[in-house]
């Protein structure tokens, strides 16, 4: 087993605060440490990003940072989740796909999804779990979970 770091980041915009209410919840935000950084999906560009989307960003980007909770994930697979994390890094901010999440934590329905046309950051998380060896909500698509989903999930807390 190897063992990676998930990031969950509170954030205070009113994007932050919709995120959060719809998700039930107090994280906007999911990263993933992993690749000797922090791989995450961005919908607002970083610097050195070409344009929003996945990207690897430097490994303490949240160390310092008192809106975060991190926790610590063991891995049957890490060799496929870094593969995984490798072939995300790149794709489109998917802007739908918070949507869709955000429909199914309110209405209990999944409707399409875009597959890996697309990634926002919990659904990055989630693939890159997934093909680590974890059966991350398995009855879900990636595009339907949210930063709050995945953190209920990792922690077992259902509130």
């Amino acid at each position: 087993m190897s063992t990676v770091t998930i990031i969950f980041v509170s954030g205070h915009s009113i994007i932050d605060t919709v995120i959060n209410t719809v998700s039930h919840g107090q994280y906007s935000h999911v990263a993933i440490k992993i690749l000797e950084g922090v791989v995450e999906a961005l919908g607002v560009k970083d610097i050195g990003d070409k344009y929003p989307g996945v990207w690897l960003h430097d490994a303490e980007k949240y160390d310092n940072n008192p809106d975060v909770k991190m926790i610590d994930v063991d891995l049957p697979d890490i060799a496929g989740a870094e593969a995984e994390a490798n072939n995300l890094i790149g794709t489109l901010y998917g802007y739908l796909d918070c949507i869709n999440g955000g429909y199914y934590d309110i209405t209990g329905k999944q409707l399409t999804n875009d597959g890996k046309i697309t990634a926002n950051c919990s659904e990055t998380v989630t693939l890159i779990l997934r093909a680590g060896g974890l059966a991350i909500l398995p009855e879900l698509s990636a595009d339907y979970i949210t930063p709050n989903d995945l953190y209920r999930e990792l922690t077992g807390n259902v509130g």
